[in-house]
Formats: C-alpha cells, structure tokens, sequence
C-alpha cells in the first residue's frame, strides 16, 4: 500500500468524519450534531418522508433485449440483492432507507461490497459513515479506511475502491459528498433554540418574568435580604411546588411583570419561519411535512403535486443511486446490457376514474397489450390478451372485425 497522503486526514464541513464524535457551535449557543437535529420536528420529519419514499420504491435490475426493450433480470445474482436480500440482516427497504438517511445528515452513504470469486456481487453491508475515511496513496488511489467494531475483523482495516459502494450526496465533485447537517447547522441551532425557548415558558406555566420592587415609605431590605427572599419566594427548587406557581409577597414588596402575548410566549412566527428554512436546506415542499399555512406551487391535484415531488425532489437522489450501482456493482461487459432503476409508477398513481382512462387509452391505440395493464393492477392475464390491438374507425355498424392485418395479407395474396 502507497503513503497515505496527510492532507486527506484533515476535517471540514463537507466530510463526514469524525462527525459523530463532535458538535459544530452556533450563534445561537445550541451545539449542532446529527442526533440534535433530528430532535427537531421538521429535520425528522423531512428526513423521514424523503428517506422512506426512495426506501419503498422498488428497485429492479433490468437487462436490454435483441429489440432494446428492458425486462427484469430476475436471473441475475443482483436482482434479489438490490430489491430483495441485500444481507443476511437487512431488507432492501432497509438498507436503501439506511442509505438515505446517511445522505441526507452526512452527505455520504457506504455500502461494503462482498464479491464472489467470479467477481460478481454477493451481500452489501451498509457501514456507518462516521467510521470511514476516504483517503488517497502518493498514486491518487483512492481507498477506504474503515474503523470495524463488531466480529472477527474488528479493528481498523483498509478497503479498497472495488469493495465499496460509495454514494455520494450534493457537492463540488470530490471524493465526499457535502454534509447537510453541518451546512444547516445556523438554522437548525435557529429552530432548536426557539422550541427550547418556548419549552422553558410552558414548564412554569407560563408564567411572565419580571422586576421586583419596593413601595415608597418602606424601608427597602438590604442585599442579603433580598437574595435570601428571591430564593424563598421565586428559586428555582420552590417556585414550582406552589399551586399555580402563586405566591404571598411580604409587606412592602412589589412585582411588574414584563408582558407579552400568548402568541409571543409560544414565538409562532419565529417557529412557523424555522419550518420553511429548514425545509429549504432539504429541498422538501413545507405542506408534505404538515405545514399548510401558505399554498403551494407544486399544482393543484395530488398526482401534480407527486410529479413534481418526483421531478425536483426525488430523481437527483434516485439517479445519484443507481448511477453508483452501475459504477460499482455491475462488471464492465455487463453495463452494455444492464442497468438498475427504480419503479416510480406507485408514486404516480392517481384516482380510480384517470387510471381507467389511462389504461383505456394505452389497450386502445398500439402501445399496451391488454394482459401488459391487468399486470398494472393485479389482474389475471385473459386468453388472446398478450396482443396489442389497435381501434377502428369508420366501419358499418354490424360489420364483422377484421384482424389487424388481414388486409395487408389479402393484398399481397393478390400481388403473388
């Protein structure tokens, strides 16, 4: 093995890191890491929505035909391993959520690629982004420095380029994919604050801080008097047991609160903006993760709104994915014929009345054979359906069907 080179063991905000073993600090005082972020609602909840849908979509393995149409490579090793048994512990769904959920904090995901001896692909094992390190001999070889803490081979070992399925998120075009959660971390400390603020105001009941004073006339107490009374009357460890955190002020002192709004208490426009800006950082429409106080200009219908979530949103990930499954994990005479991808047509279904109108459509004109859209729906396949057919037109009512065909038969019949 080369020299490592020392530059590639430097930290920063685009490598994942050494990530676990630290927080980024703030302006606003909250220490930023990835566990802290997902303590935030709209952080899990837009992690969870994006990480699940991509998860669930079926990845399939297809092989092109002599006509150049793909079908299933239900044959091939692979096929099961992408969309079935990736190991012996995890599912594809997973494995593929696994997957987005380390692209979606640290930029990065790694798969560790176990190959038989034909070098084909036998398992995929999903490692933890935080105990890798990608670096590069004197020879710009790139390989993989992995900090294994279970089983036989625990330890630090080395894995080389071909061992490993590197999936990397949005970034400038090195080796690592830029980490989210540490560029967003401003917003997030932002977000984190304010429901940390609000949680504060509703643990005392809501009860308004203040200014405690003394009446005119009275003979004001001296400084341990008035510490020795905050601490009986308004400390932290006494003020809590009172019913309704009530208490009976001694002669001669005075409280005025500071006042302000219950809508003030509960900062709603601060936390309402923290929504949309963190939303903004992981590219997901604010009304898919239940903030509906603005309209949206993802369309009108749902099957609009997942088209355009489909478009913008999910395909960057979907292509990031399979462009590294065709890189790493098919042999170079194979990536002629195959290719991985993954089955949205779920996604875009929409009400029972357009999907008729579709399939109606599609088994009406020469494009889709009437078993090809009972497949679609889970619908036995009927005798003579595997033909595509086409409509016609202009023929006397009680004129017998002719076969598609038949007529260019007849003439060239005629022609012999």
């Amino acid at each position: 093995m080369g020299r490592v080179s020392a530059t590639s063991l430097r930290f920063n905000l685009g490598q994942a890191t050494g990530w676990h073993f630290g927080a980024y600090p703030t302006v606003s005082g909250q220490a930023v890491t990835v566990d802290r972020a997902l303590q935030h609602a709209t952080a899990w909840a837009c992690i969870r929505l994006l990480a699940q849908t991509v998860a669930t979509l079926p990845l399939v393995l297809y092989r092109r035909g002599g006509d150049g149409a793909p079908a299933p490579a239900t044959s091939h090793p692979l096929f099961d391993i992408l969309g079935s048994q990736p190991n012996a512990d995890f599912s594809d769904v997973e494995l593929w959520e696994g997957v987005m959920v380390h692209l979606l904090t640290r930029g990065n995901a790694f798969l560790e690629i176990e190959r038989r001896g034909d070098g084909g692909v036998m398992a995929l094992t999903l490692l933890h982004p935080d105990l890798v390190q990608v670096l590069r001999d004197n020879l710009g070889v790139r390989h993989y420095a992995y900090s294994d803490p279970y089983g036989p081979r625990a330890g630090f070992r080395r894995i080389s380029a071909e061992e490993m399925l590197h999936v990397r998120g949005f970034g400038p075009g090195g080796d690592l994919g830029l980490s989210p959660i540490a560029f967003a971390r401003q917003s997030l400390g932002i977000g984190l604050a304010a429901e940390e603020s609000a949680a504060r105001i509703f643990g005392t009941g809501g009860t308004p801080s203040g200014f405690l004073g003394w009446s005119k006339g009275e003979e004001p107490p001296t400084k341990e008097q008035w510490n020795q009374m905050y601490d009986r009357y308004f400390g932290p460890d006494n003020l809590n047991k009172r019913p309704g955190n009530m208490v009976l002020l001694p002669a001669g002192m005075t409280f005025q609160p500071i006042g302000f709004s219950p809508e003030d208490a509960q900062m709603l426009q601060s936390r309402a903006f923290s929504v949309e800006d963190i939303c903004r950082w992981f590219d997901v429409p604010p009304f898919m993760v239940g903030h509906t106080a603005k309209s949206t200009s993802f369309g009108t219908g749902l099957e609009q709104q997942n088209l355009a979530f489909l478009i913008y949103k999910l395909r960057p990930y979907l292509r990031r994915i399979t462009a590294a499954i065709r890189q790493q994990l098919l042999l170079p005479e194979e990536r002629s014929t195959l290719f991985a991808d993954f089955n949205t047509e779920d996604l875009l279904q929409t009400d029972s009345k357009s999907r008729a109108d579709y399939y109606n459509r599609m088994t009406g004109g020469p494009v889709m054979a009437l078993n090809e859209a009972r497949r679609k729906l889970g619908l036995p396949p009927l005798d003579g359906g595997d033909t595509v057919r086409v409509q016609m037109q202009d023929v006397p009512i009680g004129a017998p069907a002719e076969e598609p065909g038949a007529a260019a038969l007849e003439n060239d019949g005629e022609q012999g």
